[in-house]
């Protein structure tokens, strides 16, 4: 698609030939001098519009990475080149999908002859999955800028996006540690606790004498203390729930995006510390179930289990996907459900479910909040709708301490938190209860 149309220079020239319209009113011989205007005015226009570079006088590229990742800033960058043989003046602009940003590359600049010229922007995806850039637009000005050409460039590219875990793939566990402080989460001492035989060492003061072996201590004729770690190669099996609730958005992104990168983070950790992670995804039914594995394999079987997962239009069936697991992994595991409920779903059914599941496994029930809600409850009502909604509220809250206090009654660990805060509150507690599994 081209257009070619009058630029500022020729709406220049055409107020600069007013002038000598108006002396036509004041002697009639001005009326020559007019029609000279015009005739140079129509023969410049003519000949700039001749030179005008042709679309074929440009290259363009367009770079980006072929997988990016929600709520990280990308770079793009367009590559055009001027194969006209002359100095033109030249716009770029990109036209990505809508969700990821607007292709803007700023003011036009002047390109040399065979100049190649770099264009950077970044775009920013809040959703997962594939999506296409289809064209780029180039807009240039013939000499004093009395004509321009716009003209799209079918240049194609296709992305995929996905979970933000790119420091996560194939760190080592002393990276894993350094994010356990930049995320200020506590790293559970392994040594000296659990019932898992570690080594025997020397004893030291702060040992105490609980742990002596007799035996090592007469054959080395000095005090000798055995030593314990954290047992290995648990089950653990993060239960995400893709059911309607899960599909609002916080900071832009939705609250099954921020479980998931929680679940992929807390995959990647339990690796690092010797279990295996798995992932069950549900709403109405069952969709999905990773077997856990330590293997090498079992970070990208999660990530592409999850990378295209969207939030459903439905109700969750807690009980349907808490049997299912309950069938299918015997093992006793500690189990992560990452969800969010209202009254509705916090009924008898929701917490006989978990309790059921928890006579086998280790439980921690992790539940979603919405910030609006407690923006709503901390804000003094201004009108009868607010104090009706503030009410609303109330109650909503009131519904939802009473089932995770039900659950935490029974034995169940329950955590409430802002879906932004998950990932180190989870870690934490998983790193507490691994112990106990």
């Amino acid at each position: 698609m081209t257009s070619t149309s009058p630029a500022e220079g020729a709406l220049a020239l055409a107020a600069a030939g007013l002038l000598p319209a108006l002396l036509v009113l004041v002697s009639p011989w001005a009326g020559f001098l007019w029609l000279g205007f015009l005739a140079a005015a129509i023969v410049a226009l003519a000949v700039t519009r001749g030179r005008l570079p042709a679309v074929d006088a440009f290259e363009v590229e367009r770079e980006v990475d072929d997988r990016l990742h929600i709520g990280v800033d990308t770079p793009v960058t367009l590559v055009v080149r001027n194969r006209s043989g002359r100095r033109i003046r030249l716009q770029a602009m990109d036209a990505p999908p809508s969700s990821l940003g607007d292709g803007a590359l700023g003011e036009p600049v002047w390109l040399e002859p065979d100049e190649e010229r770099r264009f950077g922007y970044s775009v920013r995806a809040c959703d997962r999955g594939r999506y296409d850039f289809d064209e780029v637009w180039l807009r240039w000005w013939a000499e004093g800028r009395c004509w321009t050409r716009r003209h799209r460039y079918p240049v194609q590219s296709s992305v995929s996006v996905w979970p933000d875990i790119r420091a996560l793939t194939g760190v080592s566990p002393l990276m894993i540690r350094k994010l356990y402080s930049e995320l200020g989460i506590k790293e559970q001492r392994r040594r000296g606790r659990g019932t898992e035989f570690d080594h025997i060492k020397e004893h030291t003061p702060d040992d105490g004498t609980t742990g002596i072996d007799w035996k090592a201590t007469a054959r080395r004729h000095k005090p000798m203390v055995r030593m314990y770690r954290v047992e290995q190669n648990h089950d653990v099996v993060i239960g995400l729930d893709t059911g309607r609730l899960m599909g609002s958005r916080v900071d832009g992104i939705t609250k099954l995006d921020h479980a998931i990168n929680a679940s992929l983070l807390l995959g990647r950790v339990c690796l690092v510390n010797g279990d295996r992670p798995g992932i069950l995804t549900f709403d109405s039914r069952v969709r999905s179930f990773v077997k856990p594995a330590s293997d090498r394999g079992q970070m990208e079987r999660m990530l592409h289990g999850l990378h295209d997962l969207d939030s459903a239009f439905t109700e969750t069936s807690f009980r349907r996907a808490l049997v299912y697991l309950d069938t299918y992994q015997r093992k006793r595991s500690l189990v992560v459900l990452l969800t969010d409920f209202v009254h509705g779903q916090a009924d008898d059914t929701l917490v006989a479910s978990v309790m059921g599941l928890a006579r086998r496994h280790l439980v921690l029930f992790v539940a979603l909040r919405d910030p609006m809600l407690d923006r709503m409850a901390a804000t003094m009502p201004e009108h009868v709708e607010d104090a009706f909604a503030k009410v609303v509220t109330q109650n909503l809250e009131e519904d939802r301490r009473v089932v995770l206090r039900t659950l935490a009654q029974r034995g169940v660990r329950t955590l409430d938190l802002q879906p932004t805060q998950i990932t180190q509150k989870v870690i934490n507690r998983y790193l507490q209860m691994r112990q106990g599994i």
